[in-house]
């Protein structure tokens, strides 16, 4: 069995809809070309190389930051590869400070009895042709540090919490067709979660709806066979054997109406 850190996401219900921030929130935001931006979905993690990471999403569009440890200090962006922010926009253009970009990650206290992260962030980005995005007064409040290690067992798994209830998948399934990896995870009662993976994918972020580059979406299936498509969400994979054909992670979805479901703590293993 191996072991593989859990990146869970979290989704916030923001009640207050002032540009401020409240006691005991949870928060990631910024301006982006002087447009206040707040995240609803975001975590960090501890890569296997040391480098610290935090991703936040608020719908299709995702900012990860990245530096070189979660030591105190600021991290200036554009001058290696190790520190960097990048940006998916809505339209799916991709930017980065890789790109002869700029600016600073400033990570402030690191809390391990909360296990959180407090610190801020601003960077010029650009596109491979030539656009630039700016990020301005970012903020990091109290962002979850996930550390939790679990082992999987040698076989499929996909369990998930769907709208506060537990989904144990007792079969899992996996099979190649077209060059897409189909994951379907049912339970006792014959409600089911459905993963679609291009065979190529790599380890890290990718958006699942149908709209996703990167090709990846998810669907549920109530128990009385009504399927419903994520909306919007974020797939994790954790591990991914092309040559074995092994893949593993984490996933949390929110799909469309008039049937919607909020999918949260997804975890999957599968062989195909």
């Amino acid at each position: 069995m191996k072991k593989f850190l859990l990146l869970t996401s979290f989704m916030l219900t923001l009640l207050n809809c002032s540009n401020d921030l409240v006691f005991n929130d949870q928060a990631f935001q910024a301006t982006i070309d002087n447009e206040y931006w707040k995240a609803t979905e975001f975590g960090a993690s501890i890569e296997e190389d040391g480098t610290f990471t935090i991703t936040a999403a608020l719908n299709n569009q995702v900012v990860t930051l990245t530096t070189s440890s979660l030591q105190s200090g600021t991290y200036q962006l554009g001058v290696n590869n190790e520190n960097k922010a990048v940006y998916k926009a809505t339209d799916l253009t991709v930017f980065s400070t890789l790109n002869n970009g700029d600016g600073e990650i400033v990570i402030e206290n690191y809390d391990p009895v909360d296990n959180t992260i407090t610190g801020s962030f601003r960077f010029n980005a650009y596109s491979l042709d030539g656009l630039t995005v700016n990020f301005n007064s970012g903020v990091l409040y109290r962002v979850p540090l996930q550390t939790e290690v679990e082992e999987l067992e040698e076989e499929g798994q996909l369990r998930a919490t769907v709208d506060d209830s537990d989904l144990i998948a007792e079969e899992v399934t996996s099979i190649m067709e077209d060059r897409m990896i189909e994951i379907v995870g049912t339970a006792a009662d014959g409600s089911y979660i459905k993963i679609y993976i291009p065979e190529n994918t790599p380890t890290g972020n990718h958006n699942l709806n149908q709209q996703s580059a990167s090709g990846t979406y998810a669907v549920y299936a109530y128990p009385n066979g009504v399927v419903t498509a994520a909306q919007f969400g974020t797939l994790f994979i954790t591990e991914h054997d092309m040559i074995n054909g092994r893949i593993q992670g984490t996933f949390t979805f929110t799909t469309l109406l008039p049937n919607s479901v909020f999918v949260e703590n997804g975890l999957f293993t599968a062989y195909y």
